[in-house]
């Protein structure tokens, strides 16, 4: 399946609830209790599964 970019799409969604960027999103919960590295594998392809 081929990547489709669809940057145009998510900052026409953010201007609809006045922000200006994702993490915009997440500026409600305290720095402290926000988890900025989650340690996971990376994801397999169809033929390692």
């Amino acid at each position: 399946m081929k990547f489709i970019p669809n940057s145009s799409l998510k900052q026409e969604m953010l201007h609809e609830i006045d922000l200006k960027k994702i993490d915009d999103l997440f500026s409600d919960i305290p720095a402290e209790i926000r988890i900025n590295n989650l340690e996971v594998p990376n994801g397999l392809s169809q033929q390692e599964t």
